[in-house]
């Protein structure tokens, strides 16, 4: 056995002492021993180490057993006490065994006491493990109380009718009721008035299931509602009747939370749905998770199908790998927003393969542990188109305003075909451009152009779509020259030039038609009215510089037919103004005149003509401003024998002349 004992003896002889141990020692114990005759002394041995028997001798004359049982007790330790004696006495071993001895021995008789001790040992280790025990349940049970009390969740349990059998503060604190008011609740009490008949579906499922989870709407004293996310389970101990044992968490916030983000994402979803620009979401691999109906009236896709797709079938694709870099590096900026297009224009792919400009901006978000990219796109093609319109309006007002600068500041008509044609290219994007003049004899010839050939001016040289005598003409537009019937005979002529388009603006001018506008496209074009509109107005000008031109030459070539008249005739012609003052004189014999010219230039007629004559300068002055006759002849005599006839005719410059 080898088993360590330590035993206490109250004992007067020391050779039964020894006996004692010696019996011990053969059945296999390491005795460790001390032997005491008096109650200081075992008070002294009990303070010095701890024991695991005591075995006293009943009979001692100054310390008895019954004594020494008494002081043991006092000491309050659990030391298994064997009372010995050398006598035979059933009385006194009944005393002491009532009085609380484990058991009792006769000194002649020790073969009980191996087996005693034995069973003493075993019995106080029982003890021992069960005062642990229940020390140890104790404490769980204190923390268990304290769990319970201090839980933030509602525990609480009750009988299979709903009553409430026990709560917690927790529960007391979220329904608003003392813990003892709870304990005389139904679980019916704790529920709004039209949920309360769901209680007996409850109490059915924990009885038959054994176990009930679920979300509970509940109502607190105050009448709030408040929902609980619960977990109950059946129990039975012993004979007692099933308790349910529940254990409920407020999860109100949360409930009201997830109400609240329901009603922000519908309005989200309203607003992207509902949204006017185009917004597509992608996840870090650049595949599309939202596409709203103006993404798909946008791009032409449906969202069923775009939805998976990689953003790259929406870019064309000389710009996907510029994209792709854009995106990988504002993922890695920090910047939560960003406007796309900073470097360079910005241009979508319809499902058609269309391409149209886009306005666009990108920002990152963080959800679920992925990056989320949102890019919102607003077609611009409209504005662009407005820009460009814009933009030829103003190049338009700008040619305009050249052309007419210069034909009110110069008389050179070829540089108005300069200013013309580059407007017309530069506002009309025309590929080519020509003016073509009516010759005198009505034959209709190249003026001036840009880029046709040689060949080809002199293949339509003379061609013209409008009679001579049109009043009215109007422009004839061929947006595909090789569909037009009308031009059918000019089909390989357009053909060597590359032609596809043309339109004829007519020149014409107070009625009078002086040539045309040609204008060309190497591909089919559609004319607009806004380009029909400003070629007409282009032509009005150039046609009024042509006239001018015309005009300024007629005059020229009059004037130089006058002064060949001037140059024959045998008369002086004199021009004065309305005050009679001579402002020219064209001499063709200066004998005729009575003074050198120099003397009458600045002179009035009173000057010249004797006082005799002096009515007929207000005979002009009357006559002349307001009759139809252009001219008055009059008979005047310069002093005493000169005798001349002046003829006087009003001109078109407010100054008439006299012959």
């Amino acid at each position: 056995m080898n088993r360590a004992l330590a035993v206490l003896i109250v004992e007067a002889s020391e050779s039964d002492a020894c006996r004692l141990v010696d019996w011990l020692s053969a059945a296999g114990y390491r005795v460790a021993s001390a032997r005491v005759e008096t109650a200081a002394q075992m008070q002294a041995a009990l303070a010095a180490q701890p024991w695991d028997v005591v075995l006293a001798d009943c009979n001692l004359p100054q310390f008895s057993g019954a004594a020494a049982l008494a002081l043991l007790q006092e000491a309050g330790l659990d030391i298994a006490f064997i009372a010995v004696s050398g006598a035979q006495g059933e009385e006194a071993a009944a005393i002491i065994m009532k009085a609380g001895a484990h058991d009792y021995l006769l000194k002649s008789n020790l073969a009980r006491l191996v087996p005693v001790i034995e069973r003493e040992l075993g019995q106080a280790e029982s003890r021992r493990l069960r005062q642990e025990t229940e020390v140890a349940l104790q404490a769980s049970e204190a923390r268990y109380r304290d769990l319970v009390e201090n839980s933030q969740d509602l525990i609480c349990t009750h009988d299979l009718e709903g009553n409430l059998l026990f709560v917690n503060q927790a529960a007391a604190i979220i329904f608003g009721y003392s813990s003892e008011a709870l304990a005389q609740m139904n679980l019916r009490d704790l529920l709004p008035p039209k949920l309360r008949p769901l209680a007996d579906a409850y109490l059915t499922e924990i009885r038959t299931q054994g176990y009930a989870a679920g979300v509970m709407q509940v109502r607190t004293a105050g009448g709030e509602t408040r929902y609980l996310d619960y977990r109950n389970s059946l129990q039975q101990k012993s004979s007692t009747e099933p308790v349910a044992y529940s254990v409920a968490r407020d999860i109100t916030a949360r409930i009201r939370a997830e109400a609240a983000m329901r009603v922000s994402q519908a309005q989200v979803t309203g607003i992207i749905a509902t949204a006017m620009d185009a917004i597509i979401t992608t996840d870090a691999e650049q595949r599309i998770v939202i596409f709203n109906p103006a993404a798909e009236a946008m791009f032409g896709c449906s969202q069923t199908e775009a939805c998976g797709q990689p953003l790259d079938r929406f870019i064309p694709a000389r710009f996907r790998a510029s994209h792709r870099l854009h995106i990988q590096r504002f993922a890695q900026t920090g910047v939560s927003a960003r406007k796309i297009g900073q470097f360079g224009p910005v241009y979508g792919l319809r499902a058609d393969g269309v391409e149209f400009p886009i306005e666009a901006s990108i920002s990152k978000i963080h959800v679920a542990g992925q990056d989320l990219f949102t890019v919102i796109l607003r077609d611009v093609s409209a504005r662009e188109q407005a820009a460009q319109a814009l933009r030829r309006q103003l190049d338009t007002l700008h040619s305009l305003y050249q052309i007419t600068a210069l034909i009110s500041q110069t008389e050179a008509v070829t540089e108005v075909y300069t200013v013309v044609l580059d407007s017309l290219h530069s506002v009309l994007i025309a590929d080519r451009s020509a003016i073509v003049l009516l010759d005198s004899a009505g034959v209709a010839r190249f003026e001036a152009w840009r880029g046709l050939s040689d060949a080809y001016r002199r293949a339509v040289v003379g061609h013209f779509p409008w009679s001579l005598d049109d009043p009215a003409p109007q422009p004839i537009l061929a947006p595909d020259v090789h569909q037009d019937a009308s031009l059918a005979s000019l089909s390989a002529v357009f053909v060597d030039e590359g032609i596809g388009a043309l339109a004829f603006i007519p020149l014409s001018h107070q009625g009078r038609l002086l040539g045309k506008f040609m204008i060309y496209y190497n591909t089919p074009h559609a004319f607009s009215a806004e380009e029909i509109e400003l070629t007409q107005t282009i032509a009005r000008h150039v046609a009024f510089a042509i006239a001018r031109k015309q005009a300024t030459e007629a005059l020229a070539a009059s004037e130089r037919q006058l002064r060949a008249l001037f140059a024959s005739m045998q008369d002086v012609v004199l021009v004065i103004d309305r005050e009679g003052v001579y402002r020219g004189i064209a001499p063709t014999n200066p004998a005729l005149l009575v003074r050198p010219a120099e003397e009458l230039l600045g002179k009035t007629l009173r000057d010249i003509f004797p006082a005799t004559e002096a009515e007929f300068l207000p005979t002009v002055h009357r006559r002349l401003p307001g009759q139809p006759a252009n001219q008055i002849e009059y008979e005047a005599t310069f002093g005493e024998s000169a005798n001349c006839r002046l003829v006087t005719a009003a001109s078109g410059s407010k100054h008439p002349s006299h012959r």
